[in-house]
């Protein structure tokens, strides 16, 4: 199936469950029956919203690299109005084969001990393939990612910054919400991401690999505030989630690593 084009800043695809108007009592009725239970994280794969895609489409047309590639949906859009969720660091070495997409030689959900094929333990700390060397890059890469939830159709996502898009996220994330939160006590705290409303589009520098994008464009109200608080809660279990499962394979091979990886620390300011 070719992906689909959309005009819109989101996915186009509203989920109905989204429009329901059900009483207060007994929507807490309904969610009390745990009515999907035997459905576990395999059978609830997240949306991820991919860029730098080696893939064509039916037609052989290359999909562009600086739009998002919906993995559920198939759909391509060129940028997405939300709200970020909570952020987790990763590490994943992978590598790219023609016709198969990526082949992961070893991954690392808490940055300390990775796993490679064979389920041997690394240890992140004294491996030598996250640094650079001379002008080799890294075989390993540093991630971010994020979870958000779409503003447009209420739907979450995944979506990742490695590579050249860590500088900007970081200056992001820095700029807004790294100690921003003043207490009563006078000292300051990280303000949650679903404080503000985030635009993500990309950017392609000299017609290269395209850089993920973040701006924020406004403050959530406190009662979106809340809702996204009790979203929040229910997604700190991302941070167990093994995040390289939520992509799924496409039928014209997908592969978003492209050759976007870690750079150097003196170019990253």
């Amino acid at each position: 199936m070719s992906p689909k084009k959309t005009e819109t800043t989101a996915v186009a695809t509203v989920n109905p469950a989204t429009d329901l108007a059900l009483p207060d009592d007994l929507a807490q009725e309904l969610g009390e029956l745990n009515a999907l239970g035997e459905l576990d994280k395999d059978d609830r794969p997240l949306p991820y919203m991919a860029f730098n895609m080696k893939m064509k489409d039916d037609e052989g047309e290359w999909v562009p690299k600086d739009c998002f590639y919906n993995t559920s949906t198939e759909e391509v859009v060129e940028s997405i109005e939300g709200v970020l969720l909570t952020i987790k660091k990763t590490r994943r070495n992978s590598i790219y084969i023609e016709g198969q997409g990526s082949e992961i030689l070893c991954r690392s959900d808490d940055m300390k001990t990775g796993f490679d094929q064979d389920g041997k333990e690394i240890e992140c700390a004294s491996c030598h393939k996250k640094n650079w060397r001379r002008n080799e890059k890294p075989e390993c890469s540093l991630v971010y990612n994020f979870i958000g939830v779409d503003q447009a159709t209420g739907q979450p996502f995944l979506v990742r910054a490695k590579g050249a898009s860590l500088a900007p996220t970081r200056r992001y994330i820095a700029k807004y919400f790294t100690s921003k939160l003043k207490l009563k006590n006078g000292q300051y705290a990280d303000l949650p991401l679903f404080i503000f409303k985030t635009h993500l589009s990309l950017e392609k520098p000299d017609g290269t690999y395209a850089i993920l994008k973040m701006e924020n464009i406004g403050q959530c109200s406190n009662e979106e505030i809340l809702q996204y608080k009790a979203l929040y809660e229910t997604f700190r279990e991302f941070r167990k989630v093994d995040l390289d499962s939520d992509q799924p394979a496409a039928p014209s091979t997908v592969d978003s690593d492209s050759d976007d990886d870690d750079l150097p620390d003196f170019l990253e300011d």
